[in-house]
């Protein structure tokens, strides 16, 4: 079995917040996804989960345009990670108010949109988050079906 903590099993970068920054992130998750993770469904579900942070980053964090966005994907023992730092407004995903689904979200609700924070606590599990240093620090870990 390859061990999983190899750096080729993961993707990092950092590009500013400001236009280019989805273009730029997304390229990563999808080569990330496209490696390493083999179930179609848990793929499709990693690049809606990233679209939809680095959506809400962008478009209700505040962010500003210069500052970067920084991002890591990893295998950890076949669970994908995510890890995402930002300078935008504090916010913690997973104590933030929603209104949750009553019932889990298929890709094709996903795809109608207004559901970011939903799809995010369904199909994830939020591992962490930190504010340091005017950044916010949030690690995710995409749930297996």
């Amino acid at each position: 079995m390859p061990d999983r903590s190899d750096p080729k099993h993961s993707r990092q970068g950092s590009a500013p917040a400001g236009d280019g920054a989805l273009a730029r992130i997304m390229e990563d998750a999808r080569k990330f996804a496209a490696d390493e993770i083999v179930d179609e469904t848990l793929r499709s579900r990693f690049l809606i989960v990233v679209e939809e942070i680095v959506l809400n980053i962008l478009l209700h964090g505040r962010a500003d345009p210069e500052s970067p966005i920084s991002w890591r994907f990893s295998d950890r023992e076949g669970i994908a990670e995510m890890q995402f730092e930002d300078s935008g407004i504090a916010f913690d995903p997973a104590k933030h108010a929603a209104i949750e689904p009553e019932t889990a979200l298929s890709i094709e609700d996903a795809r109608e949109g207004g559901q970011g924070l939903p799809i995010i606590r369904a199909w994830c599990r939020i591992t962490s988050y930190r504010r340091t240093g005017g950044r916010n620090c949030v690690t995710l870990e995409l749930k297996p079906e």
